[in-house]
């Protein structure tokens, strides 16, 4: 059904990944530093913003040689003269990655102050939100914009039809089955007490394909939920420090720069609000959750924001999830850890066992070998 799959507009999506290389950009300029480059067109060397290592290099394609040698009057319309009255005086539209690239000394004295939150709520909105594993800084962090858009494309179909992956060491939330991930993390052979071990072992014995699928869908709803609310939560920080900035200390054209910058920042926010409120929609439309009230109707309301993060607003496993998927043209996920070559983990085992069971593969066939699932089959190969 059309109507239950987010499908964003091109001119969305382009302007999505517009705002994401101009926001890295930015922030590759402060990265760098003041003595390791910076210097402007007239000097004959465009900047380079530099990433930090544990994030892909992001941001438009280098410029070529031809691009490089602009005309008197490009490089004052882009750099302008320090005796011109109008200096700095630029027009959002002129605030472009390539401007950022170009000027970075009129970059620092503008964005000095601010560039803190900006990078906080760039780190929080590429982290918090995965599908399948990809997070947003791997879907957006892409040196060529067609590559961007693309991958975008692929987040919001891996988020709607895998869901998303969690981890052991982040706080999940009551509506979602811990143990699940307890088990895919660890395996049954665990060191916590024989009743837990107990527990696991009685959970993989039941456990199905379309229930471990149903969890990590549940987990996108969740993680959306909680990624929106604590971009949010950066996003009103930096709307704080740029409302701080008095005409005694703001610099020509700096009202002009932070406008551009919080249009950018609103259109990432734009991409957790559509994902936020689809989710919402097909399961309200499933029946997953009830019609939001008057106060849960409001974008800004954090009742409603707190009915998802305590799992009050989450879908039960009884409940079925929206989209509907044909499972025997989908198939099923697994993620796992191990590289190319590697050893699975016990987790990762038991994961492949509870699709071969229900696949009455090998030694599953007769069906008798239910029950054997979450020991033998998980032995490692010496």
């Amino acid at each position: 059904d059309p109507e239950e799959r987010l499908v964003l507009e091109p001119d969305k999506i382009a302007r999505i990944v517009e705002a994401w290389a101009f926001l890295e950009t930015l922030i590759g300029i402060f990265d760098r530093g003041e003595g390791e480059g910076g210097h402007d067109v007239s000097g004959g060397r465009v900047y380079e913003a530099k990433r930090p290592a544990r994030q892909p290099v992001v941001g438009k394609p280098q410029a070529s040689e031809d691009e490089r040698e602009l005309g008197e009057d490009d490089t004052q319309r882009l750099v302008g003269s320090r005796t011109s009255a109008t200096r700095g005086r630029t027009r959002p539209a002129d605030l472009t990655t390539q401007w950022l690239i170009e000027n970075p000394f009129e970059v620092r004295a503008a964005m000095a102050a601010h560039i803190d939150s900006i990078r906080l709520s760039l780190d929080v909105a590429g982290t918090q939100l995965n599908a399948s594993g990809m997070t947003l800084n791997d879907a957006l962090g892409r040196p060529i914009p067609d590559e961007a858009r693309f991958a975008l494309k692929c987040f919001l179909a891996n988020l709607q039809v895998w869901g998303s992956l969690a981890s052991l060491r982040e706080p999940l939330s009551s509506g979602l089955d811990r143990d699940i991930e307890l088990l895919l993390a660890r395996g049954c052979s665990i060191q916590e007490g024989p009743d837990v071990a107990l527990r696991l072992q009685t959970l993989a014995e039941t456990l199905t394909p379309e229930r471990l699928a149903g969890y990590h869908r549940q987990l996108s709803r969740w993680m959306s939920a909680e990624a929106r609310r604590s971009y949010r939560q950066c996003l009103a920080c930096v709307r704080r420090s740029f409302d701080g900035v008095s005409a005694r200390e703001d610099v020509a054209g700096g009202a002009e720069f932070r406008a551009t910058v919080l249009g950018h920042l609103r259109e990432v926010e734009g991409l957790f609000t559509a994902i936020h409120r689809f989710f919402r929609c097909v399961d309200i439309a499933g029946g997953a959750s009830p019609m939001p009230t008057a106060a849960e109707q409001s974008d800004d309301s954090e009742d409603r924001v707190a009915a998802m993060e305590d799992g009050t607003g989450a879908v039960t496993n009884s409940t079925a999830l929206r989209p509907t998927l044909d499972r025997s043209v989908t198939g099923y996920m697994m993620c796992v850890d191990c590289g190319h070559n590697g050893v699975m983990s016990e987790g990762e085992m038991l994961h492949l066992g509870i699709h071969l069971r229900a696949a009455r593969f090998g030694k599953y066939a007769s069906g008798d070998a239910v029950s054997d699932i979450s020991v033998r089959p998980m032995q490692r190969q010496k």
